[in-house]
C-alpha cells in the first residue's frame, strides 16, 4: 500500500476518534452513563466474537498471562470506558481531547515505570512539557471540587492514565495471542463486570422519548468511535508502524476542538490554545519528531 493511501486511512482513523468526543458529549445529555458504556462494550464484543471464536480452540493461555488479561479488562474496559463517558459529561469535549492527547507519552511513562523501555532524557523532558500543558488546562492553581469542569478534567486525566497502563500491560500478550482474541476476551470479562450496574438504568430509560440525534449518536459511538477505530487501528499496523499511527493524535485533537466549537459552541480560549501547543510540543520531543532532522546525514557534495 502506498504511503499516500496509508496516510488517508490514518486521517480517517483520527477523524473517527476526534468527532467521537463531540458526539459522545451530545449523547450523555440523553442517556445514563452506564447505559452508554454497556452498549459500547456489548456491541464491540458481539462483533469481535466471530473473529475470536475461530482462534479459541487453538489458544492455550499461560497462567502468568491471566493476571495481565484481568488487569487489561479492568483498566482498559471497565475503568476506561466508564471514566471516559462520566468525565466527558462533566467537562468539555475540547478539554477531553487535549488531555487524551497525552496518552502516547503516558504510555512511554508506564513503559519506563515497568522497565519495558529504556529511559531517555528527552522523553522525560517531553513528558514534563506535556504535563505542564495539562496542568495549565486543568487550572490546578485554582482547582475546586465544586467545579464540574475541574472534576471532569481530573476524571479524564485518570482515564488517560488507565488507557496508557492498559496498553503497557497488554502489549506483551501480542507476542503469544491474536490481538482480536485478546480484545474479545477482555471485553467479555469487562462485560460481566458492567452488566450488574447497567441493567436497572437500561430498564428505566425512556427509550421512546429519545430524539433521532441521540439514536444516531449512540450508533456512532458504538460502531464508529469504538469498534471501527479498533479494527482500523489493528489493520493499519499491518502496513505501518505504531509510532506512525500514533501521530494521528495531533489531527484527532485539532478535529475535536474544531468540531466542539462548531457544533457545541465551546469557546476557543487562550488557555486551551496554550495547553494544546504544550501537549503537542511534549509529544514531538518524546516521539523524536523534532530530532529526526538532526540525525540525517549531510548529502555528499557533487
Amino acid at each position: 500500500m502506498s504511503p499516500g493511501i496509508i496516510n488517508a486511512w490514518i486521517i480517517l482513523y483520527a477523524a473517527l476518534f476526534g468527532f467521537g468526543f463531540v458526539v459522545m458529549k451530545h449523547l450523555v445529555a440523553f442517556l445514563d452513563v452506564r447505559v452508554i458504556v454497556l452498549f459500547r462494550v456489548l456491541i464491540t464484543f458481539v462483533f469481535l466474537v466471530p473473529f475470536a471464536w475461530k482462534k479459541w480452540p487453538n489458544v492455550r493461555i499461560q497462567k502468568s498471562h491471566v493476571v495481565r488479561l484481568v488487569l487489561g479488562a479492568f483498566s482498559g474496559v471497565v475503568l476506561c470506558q466508564s471514566l471516559f463517558v462520566y468525565g466527558l459529561g462533566k467537562t468539555s469535549a475540547s478539554h477531553a481531547s487535549v488531555i487524551f492527547g497525552l496518552i502516547p507519552i503516558l504510555t512511554l511513562f508506564y513503559a519506563k515505570l515497568f522497565r519495558a523501555e529504556k529511559v531517555l532524557l528527552r522523553r522525560v523532558f517531553g513528558f514534563l512539557i506535556s504535563l505542564i500543558g495539562i496542568a495549565y488546562l486543568m487550572e490546578v492553581e485554582k482547582f475546586s471540587w465544586g467545579s464540574s469542569t475541574h472534576v471532569g478534567d481530573l476524571i479524564i486525566f485518570i482515564n488517560a492514565n488507565g488507557v496508557a497502563f492498559y496498553l503497557v500491560v497488554v502489549r506483551p500478550l501480542s507476542r503469544y495471542y491474536s490481538s482480536l482474541w485478546v480484545t474479545a476476551c477482555m471485553f467479555f470479562m469487562g462485560l460481566i463486570c458492567i452488566i450488574p450496574f447497567s441493567v436497572n438504568p437500561l430498564l428505566i430509560q425512556a427509550w421512546s422519548s429519545l430524539p433521532l440525534s441521540a439514536w444516531l449518536s449512540l450508533l456512532y459511538v458504538t460502531l464508529g468511535a469504538t469498534l471501527s477505530t479498533y479494527l482500523l487501528g489493528v489493520w493499519l499496523l499491518r502496513f505501518t508502524s505504531s509510532s506512525h499511527v500514533s501521530q494521528s493524535v495531533y489531527l484527532q485533537t485539532l478535529l475535536a476542538i474544531g468540531a466542539a466549537a462548531w457544533f457545541l459552541g465551546e469557546p476557543l480560549s487562550n488557555r486551551l490554545f496554550i495547553s494544546t501547543v504544550l501537549v503537542f510540543l511534549g509529544l514531538a520531543v518524546s516521539q523524536d519528531v523534532l530530532w529526526k532532522s538532526f540525525r540525517r546525514k549531510p548529502k555528499a557534495a557533487l
